[in-house]
């Protein structure tokens, strides 16, 4: 069972952002990039799967050295190679853009399963995996907390819908699935996997090699348009109320009444 898992590299939320000088990226020199949370959750789905039918688990990914890490972290875990798509034009891509260059980097891969996380942990778009499966024709679910296949090829998901509601849904593959957190429990890679990492192939393409042009991709072939970045303004401060426990208590009650609480 051949299974394509799509992997974006994130920052990490630790990370110290600001702002660059054209006001619509983020500068890069104090950002630790780590792999989605959402899509180690599909790489692990796709190696249960591949210890039980055997097969190749692709890592697919768009990006530059910093992808490879997160890449190299996947194939530590269990997965067997990737593909990088890494050209300079890509940046700034909407997600129809980047499920053409997906598509585009999938077309010599015989897969039977496309695995991704639910969403993205930076935008939270929750649109690749949807616009990847319409752009390859074939069926999908989304927001998937369970799997079920005994042969590979007949699935049965479960999946999650508003509310707290479950739906069952039966599909053949080829299919794509967007995998949510709490499907299964990612695995640590282990010493021999980090070691064997090292040497597993990432064979990177640019447009040139997936005959794109750079009109059609980025932020000049992207229907979305990213206008400005701005922080977050404060809109009020932590007021310390000291003295007393009953001092406290008093004052606290008087505000309250102010603000017509209640």
């Amino acid at each position: 069972m051949n299974i394509v898992v799509c992997v974006k590299a994130v920052p990490d939320m630790e990370s110290d952002f600001k702002i660059g000088s054209d006001r619509r990226n983020i500068e890069n020199s104090h950002i630790v990039f780590k792999m989605n949370s959402f899509d180690e959750y599909a790489v692990e789905a796709a190696l249960q799967l591949k210890e039980k039918f055997s097969g190749e688990v692709l890592i697919v990914s768009i990006g530059g050295e910093e992808t490879k890490q997160v890449m190299r972290k996947a194939f530590a875990m269990g997965a067997d190679r990737g593909i990088l798509v890494n050209d300079s034009h890509c940046n700034d891509s909407d997600a129809i853009v980047v499920s053409k260059l997906l598509k585009a980097a999938l077309l010599d891969f015989p897969y039977d399963l496309i695995l991704t996380g639910v969403q993205a942990e930076d935008d939270t778009q929750s649109q690749v995996g949807p616009l990847l499966a319409s752009a390859l024709n074939i069926p999908h679910v989304t927001v998937v907390t369970h799997l079920e296949t005994t042969d590979g090829k007949a699935l049965q998901v479960k999946r999650e819908l508003e509310g707290g509601a479950f739906e069952v849904v039966k599909l053949k593959a080829p299919a794509l699935l967007t995998i949510q957190t709490g499907i299964n429990n990612p695995r640590y890679p282990s010493l021999p996997g980090i070691m064997k990492a090292k040497k597993k192939e990432i064979k990177e393409l640019t447009l040139s090699s997936l005959n794109l042009s750079p009109q059609n991709v980025g932020a000049r072939g992207s229907l979305v348009e990213r206008v400005s970045l701005e922080e977050p303004k404060v809109q009020s401060q932590a007021e310390i109320l000291q003295g007393s426990a009953k001092e406290i208590a008093r004052e606290l009650l008087s505000k309250l009444k102010e603000r017509k609480v209640f």
